[in-house]
């Protein structure tokens, strides 16, 4: 009996239909419960492996070339067609802005190592400015002049004390720990 409301209570679906396939003489309410989880299992399963992802796919319209990618011929319409920007040329990167607008304004040369521009419009590497960079983007190695003090004379000044009135020289052992 407990069985039969145990079916009966179930919703609608293949579980219920699946208990009903069953003898109700003969089934025990474990073998009930049994079967109508091992039904809900499978159909989740089921479901699972046959389900659309739910991913959104939707096409893009275009996808941006790197200006180093582009043909030279669409850099050069590009800069054709308007005529202000033929009229602006950035320090910087060499683009069709300002400089100031520029992203490049902060980054270092690579051949001069100086800060504010590309190595592309570097100002060192037209003709007659080449004695300030070396082409390989070192900077050229430049002279210097050091003075180097003995250091014994250091030392010897920490361990020597000196008397003001009568000049006389003593040495006091030092211990550090």
């Amino acid at each position: 009996m407990i069985v039969d409301k145990f079916v009966i209570g179930m919703n609608k679906g293949p579980v219920r239909d699946r208990l009903y396939e069953e003898d109700a003489t003969k089934m025990k309410i474990q073998d009930a419960v049994r079967i109508a989880v091992n039904k809900e299992s499978a159909g989740a399963q089921y479901s699972l492996s046959h389900a659309e992802p739910k991913i959104k796919r939707e096409s893009i319209g275009f996808i941006r070339q790197k200006s180093s990618q582009r043909k030279p011929a669409q850099k050069k319409s590009a800069q054709q067609s308007s005529p202000k920007s033929s009229q602006l040329k950035c320090t910087a990167c060499g683009g069709a802005h300002e400089s100031h607008d520029c992203k490049f304004k902060a980054y270092t040369c690579k051949q001069c190592l100086k800060i504010g521009h590309l190595r592309n419009v570097c100002p060192s590497s037209k003709p007659g400015n080449q004695q300030f960079c070396r082409g390989d983007g070192k900077r050229p190695k430049e002279k210097m002049h050091q003075l180097a003090e003995d250091l014994a004379d250091d030392f010897e000044v920490l361990y020597r004390l000196e008397a003001s009135e009568d000049g006389e020289e003593f040495t006091l052992p030092l211990l550090l720990n």
